[in-house]
């Protein structure tokens, strides 16, 4: 990450920027295009650079185990301290380029990819597939 993102990200504005009146647009219409895709919970969902966890949230709410990845570690203390009462979320300081957690595989559950474009170390340009399938269910 380039030190000037760094240097934006550290000071904390991506915990509200969703909370604006552009930011609210942006939140309400890409909830509209995860919902296009999302499995039916319960799943488990990645939410890979979910900056300070909004949807993160908002998932966990829609009744999925979610695993959020952040390069920031000030965007996963944010998440862990609004998310403290929520066991379902995960987090951890990870960048895009690893998009499937460990621990869901090993769990035999699918990640679902969020609608952040994410680039392939490659070229920079060939977004990175990302899984979305349910989980499997013992009954």
């Amino acid at each position: 990450m380039s030190e000037l993102l760094t240097r934006y990200y550290a000071q904390g504005g991506e915990r509200d920027r969703l909370t604006t009146a552009r930011g609210q647009i942006e939140f309400e219409r890409t909830k509209e295009i995860v919902l296009r895709h999302l499995p039916p919970a319960p799943s488990t969902v990645a939410d890979i650079g979910g900056g300070a966890g909004p949807y993160t949230l908002w998932l966990a709410g829609r009744g999925h185990r979610v695993e959020h990845r952040d390069l920031m570690p000030l965007h996963v203390q944010q998440l862990r301290e609004t998310a403290a009462p929520h066991p379902e979320i995960h987090t951890t300081e990870s960048d895009a380029h690893n998009p499937t957690p460990q621990n869901v595989a090993q769990e035999g559950e699918a990640a679902a990819g969020h609608t952040q474009t994410h680039t392939s170390p490659r070229d920079g340009r060939s977004p990175i597939p990302l899984h979305t399938q349910q989980a499997e269910t013992t009954t």
